[in-house]
């Protein structure tokens, strides 16, 4: 597996696996690339052929720092129907966000309850809390998924 440093017009630097560095012609490779991408290389005499690289299991796909790739549908549902209690999270692995979710739920439900009585606005801080449970559910099972995962904030 090699890296692509650079790209300079018709020119493109690769570090191969032995951490040396080779500048070959931009024609060499007959696929869309871009800086810091992992291609497979082949030596065959002294000529480099270069090529994507074939996942290892059609289910991986490349997950960026600070997130992590959950299953869509098990995630959607437990955010969805549990996600007052940050069940979702706990899913996730996040459990310190989970278990923040569950004590700001608590609170909430507190706090209205024992004010529901002073005021019928405050009777509502529950439903509102609810509302907005639903709506961050809506916006994160509406974000682009690959292969029915999806990629979610780590904590």
């Amino acid at each position: 597996m090699a890296k692509i440093i650079t790209i300079d017009n018709d020119t493109v630097t690769v570090s191969l696996d032995d951490s040396s560095t080779i500048e070959v012609a931009k024609t060499e490779f007959n696929f869309p690339i871009s800086e810091n991408m992992q291609v497979d290389t082949h030596k065959h005499n002294d000529t480099y052929i270069f090529s994507q690289p074939t996942p290892t299991n059609a289910d991986d796909i490349e997950v960026p720092e600070g997130k992590v790739a959950v299953n869509k549908v098990p995630y959607g549902l437990f955010f969805f129907f549990l996600g007052q209690l940050g069940i979702h999270e706990f899913y996730a692995g996040n459990h310190k966000k989970g278990v923040i979710w569950i004590v700001v739920s608590v609170v909430i439900r507190v706090i209205s309850y024992m004010l529901q009585k002073q005021s019928i606005f405050f009777a509502f801080i529950g439903l509102i809390y609810v509302i907005i449970v639903i709506i961050l559910a809506i916006i994160t099972l509406c974000k682009t998924s690959k292969n029915g995962k999806i990629l979610v904030n780590k904590f």
